[in-house]
C-alpha cells in the first residue's frame, strides 16, 4: 500500500482550514491540534506539499 502525500499548513483554527481548502480547491483530509498559541491546527490536505513563498 503506498502512502499519499499530504500538504500541511497551520491555521488559526477549524474553520480557517476549512476555507483553506475551499479557496485553494483543495481536499481536507484531516486537522490535528498543535501546540502552538496562535496556529492552534495543521490542516492536512491531500496533495504534493505546496507554498505560499514566491520563489525568484
Amino acid at each position: 500500500m503506498t502512502k499519499k502525500e499530504e500538504n500541511r499548513h497551520s491555521a488559526t483554527n477549524k474553520e480557517q482550514c476549512k476555507k483553506m481548502a475551499k479557496l485553494n480547491g483543495w481536499k481536507l483530509i484531516r486537522i490535528e491540534a498543535t501546540k502552538d498559541k496562535i496556529l492552534k491546527v495543521d490542516c492536512i490536505f491531500e496533495g504534493e506539499q505546496t507554498t505560499f513563498t514566491e520563489e525568484k
